[in-house]
């Protein structure tokens, strides 16, 4: 087919078919809600309790560099830098530290003597089942601080085991994990609940090599004299890389995903990068922490947790799984020889076949009845790009995003009315055309257009023959379909995109897959994440003509945030 061909029939196709779907490019949205860019979410529970009063009581171990308190008196560290600048997007500026050894952080919590953990606690399966836990900050290897010239040659456990050595390790932290789960005989480690004290014990000869993470180990050996440290490594448990990484510990769900949901905004604008770098971690601690999940950490793959139980173990077995798809170009539709594909089926083959599921058969439906079919066991999960809204959230579990899609407006050549956005449209006078029950009729209507300045259309193809004839100064839809309509036809040009600003706030449309069972979204939601950390999904998605921007824009965000704006 010809360029010009196939975008003739790839128009025709979604001519077919939007009436079923109700929507358009926008995935038929029938409400306008998005995501908070610009505002502090409202919080409900505890976390309306505690923008209420202003102060959150934030639980760390006095320990250099995750979470302590300087010579003046004052808490730092990279975990509660962190937290101040995830809580200040919330609107809480004021942080107070409780001082517990670390051991007694979960119980602490636990018990409510504070309302979050700041001190760049691992994320393992163990304490996963006690606490909910944030995405990670930060990852780091392992290391020993020895006497310089580390004289019984240790470089891991194994060399623990091998050489007798004495080994230091803080009680309750993972390097007791590490070593017990490694090996090495109860008689050869000493627990101590103190990190000072077991370089103390070092330096005194009474034990000979302390464990703990690189960047604290290298901080302890370069502050003392006749110590060094052994280069960092991820010890190998049961044939499992054990990848440490930090994050947050909470009680409260509706806390830890508001906070979690500001956490990735931070991660995105680099803002936290330049906390923990400045703390002394490397810039590829902070990468490597953005591209994993609480859940992926907390059931580590080849791990005993990370056994797929429920649906997913049975979609596994079966070797098969149903999606939802409404026929739509190009987020899912079938092709002219009937195959199923579009960015959304596309990109869900590709995290399917690494839980091991390679056969992917798609159900098509009307847009509008996408939920209700996935709530009746039609199929096992939607992959149709449907936006992520909170009214959706309320009704079915989506996966973070995989693309977000600018407004744009399709106009004759020249723009001679200078459109540009909702304001323009309605200081021009100009007629718009929406798309029935799409978010753009939302937005116009949100934004201010008189009614009398807005032509509603039930079929996208009919928007831009009206504009072609003149009946119509302006078509809107997303930047995606605007420019593709445009593209096919004489006389006609696309604005740029733009995200409308509503009540000052931005609104972002972003795709997700949709679930009802949350050990399947969780196992799909963490091979996606490895997938837009790779770049995988960015080549599937822009091979539909999104933008790279448009990519990247969802690997940022949640579907927490998108859910509660």
């Amino acid at each position: 087919m010809t360029h010009r061909s196939r975008l003739t029939w790839l128009l025709a196709l979604l001519a077919l078919v939007v009436a079923a779907c109700g929507g358009g490019d926008t995935g038929a949205d029938d409400d306008t809600d998005s995501t908070t860019t610009t505002a502090a979410p409202a919080g409900e529970g505890l976390l309306g309790e505690l923008q209420a009063s202003g102060t959150v009581r934030i639980g760390i171990a006095n320990e250099v560099p995750y979470g302590y308190e300087d010579e003046a008196g004052n808490v730092t560290g990279e975990a509660p830098e962190v937290a101040k600048a995830v809580l200040a997007n919330l609107g809480i500026d004021n942080v107070e530290a409780v001082v517990v050894e670390f051991g007694t952080l979960i119980p602490g919590l636990q018990a409510g003597q504070f309302d979050m953990i700041a001190a760049g606690m691992f994320i393992t399966p163990d304490r996963a089942k006690q606490i909910i836990f944030s995405d990670p900050d930060y990852c780091v290897s392992n290391a020993f601080a020895v006497v310089d010239g580390n004289p019984m040659g240790i470089s891991d456990f194994q060399s623990i085991i091998d050489s007798g050595a004495t080994l230091a390790v803080l009680s309750g932290a993972v390097d007791e994990g590490y070593a017990v789960d490694s090996g090495v005989p109860d008689d050869q480690i000493e627990r101590f609940s103190d990190v000072n004290a077991q370089y103390d014990a070092l330096a005194a000869g009474r034990v000979d090599a302390v464990s703990g993470t690189a960047l604290t180990v290298n901080t302890q050996a370069d502050a003392r004299d006749g110590m060094e440290a052994t280069p960092g490594f991820f010890p190998v448990i049961d044939g499992v890389e054990q990848v440490g990484c930090g994050g947050f510990g909470f009680l409260d769900q509706g806390f830890r995903d508001a906070f979690n949901a500001e956490l990735k905004k931070l991660q995105a604008d680099g803002t936290v990068e330049e906390i923990v770098t400045s703390f002394g971690f490397a810039a590829e601690d902070v990468e490597k922490a953005a591209a994993l999940t609480a859940e992926e950490l907390a059931n580590p793959s080849g791990g005993e947790a990370s056994a797929p139980e429920g649906l997913l173990a049975d979609l596994i077995a079966d070797g098969t799984v149903r999606v939802g798809i409404a026929n739509e170009v190009p987020y899912g539709y079938e092709d002219e020889a009937g195959n199923v594909t579009g960015e959304a089926p596309e990109v869900a083959k590709a995290v399917l076949a690494n839980l091991g599921i390679d056969n992917v058969e798609a159900v098509v439906v009307e847009f509008g009845t996408l939920i209700p079919g996935l709530q009746a066991g039609q199929f096992d999960m939607i992959a149709a790009g449907m936006f992520i809204t909170p009214d959706r959230a309320k009704q079915i579990i989506f996966s973070d995003p995989d693309y977000c899609v600018s407004n744009a407006f399709a106009v004759v050549d020249g723009n001679p009315m200078g459109i540009s956005d909702f304001q323009s449209i309605i200081d021009s006078g100009a007629t718009l055309a929406v798309l029935s029950g799409a978010v753009d009729e939302g937005y116009a209507v949100d934004s201010g257009v008189p009614d009398d300045q807005i032509e509603r259309f039930s079929d996208v193809n009919a928007q831009y023959d009206a504009l072609a004839a003149g009946r119509v100064d302006a078509v809107s839809g997303t930047a995606l379909t605007v420019n593709t309509q445009a593209d096919a036809r004489d006389g006609m040009e696309a604005t740029p995109g733009f995200f409308p600003v509503i009540d000052g706030v931005e609104q972002v449309g972003c795709g997700g897959f949709g679930f009802l069972d949350q050990g399947f979204r969780d196992a799909f939601n963490a091979e996606l994440k490895k997938l837009q950390a790779d770049g995988t999904v960015e080549e599937i998605v822009t091979s539909f003509g999104f933008a790279a921007e448009d990519v990247e824009k969802a690997a940022a965000l949640t579907a927490e945030e998108l859910s509660t704006p």
